[in-house]
């Protein structure tokens, strides 16, 4: 594992054009406590009544090509879903999702899917089974890419650590 982040916890979330992906994460024991997927009006009230002393989204960034209409949708969600949050904001770009955690561009969901599973000791002891559920179990769908959102904020504080930056690692 990395190191912990400087918060109680953290809510991630990556956010879609009607339907979002979210993880709930405990900093102290560095696992989900809880993740799915949510429509994004639903998402938005509990934004408004939330705790959490902050949120990791995953922040849309050109990619040298006209975006397509459900890209302009996302991001009029980002910005409402900010509105809503009354804690600190922390945007993450795919591109650092995929160095931070696989280091390199080349990775793709599958590749940043199996990197957590490996943080947590490999699918038996990080997903496990319904008997024996891991911290991983429950993770479906864009609560991956949620989830690899924290972990690679883990990875910047700790590389941000190593470098004596501590001011920057958050």
């Amino acid at each position: 594992m990395l190191e912990k982040l400087d918060f109680s916890a953290i809510l991630a979330i990556d956010p879609g054009p009607h339907i979002s992906g979210y993880v709930e994460y405990d900093c102290a024991s560095q696992k989900p406590t809880t993740s799915g997927l949510m429509p994004n009006p639903k998402l938005r009230k509990l934004l408004k009544k939330s705790k959490f002393p902050a949120m990791v989204y995953e922040k849309l960034q050109g990619m040298g090509m006209m975006p397509s209409k459900e890209t302009f949708a996302t991001c009029e969600e980002d910005g409402r879903m900010m509105e809503c949050f009354q804690g600190e904001i922390i945007p993450v770009t795919r591109h650092e999702v995929k160095l931070l955690i696989c280091g390199t561009m080349r990775a793709k969901d599958a590749n940043i899917r199996a990197a957590i599973i490996d943080m947590y000791g490999g699918k038996e002891d990080g997903i496990g089974n319904k008997k024996s559920q891991g911290p991983l179990y429950g993770v479906k769908s864009h609560a991956w890419q949620a989830l690899a959102l924290v972990k690679a904020l883990e990875r910047k504080a700790h590389d941000d650590r190593v470098a004596g930056n501590r001011e920057a690692s958050g």
